[in-house]
């Protein structure tokens, strides 16, 4: 990354996206800025970068740079069918998030997990929402 440069987010939000849809059953995703037409009853998810400042963690105008955030799952299900299935599925999400799992793209970016953890559930007409919080980090020069 060159002497004033921004850190790039798009490569950071390919690199958790392609995790979270290496996980096995996971409903349809709807990636951030896409469109998919749910069906009444069935089950779906969402993702949405969440960054939050950088921070200067070196010195000088080359001093390492550590940007970190959140990723967060949306989990939709149709409500009034119990919790199993939604929560077995956030059970999934965060065994696929946990702490220390490291996502390498072929730039050489290294995206790290934090932590990840379950949020309350909310009721939304037919839809129960389970959302699940991915804390991630990164380094660049």
């Amino acid at each position: 990354m060159e002497k004033g440069a921004q850190v790039k987010f798009g490569p950071i939000q390919r690199l958790l996206d392609q995790h979270l849809q290496s996980i096995a059953d996971l409903p349809t995703l709807q990636t951030e800025n896409t469109k998919i037409n749910p069906t009444n009853g069935v089950a779906w998810c969402r993702s949405t970068l969440i960054p939050s400042e950088s921070l200067n963690v070196g010195l000088g105008p080359n001093g390492l740079i550590q940007q970190q955030g959140l990723f967060q799952i949306d989990l939709f299900y149709p409500k009034d069918y119990g919790i199993d299935a939604s929560a077995d599925m956030a059970d999934k999400v965060m065994a696929a998030f946990i702490r220390g799992t490291e996502l390498i793209d072929s730039d050489g970016l290294v995206v790290q997990v934090i932590n990840s953890w379950r949020s309350t559930a909310t009721v939304s007409g037919t839809t129960r929402k389970v959302p699940v919080f991915v804390a991630w980090r990164c380094f660049v020069k």
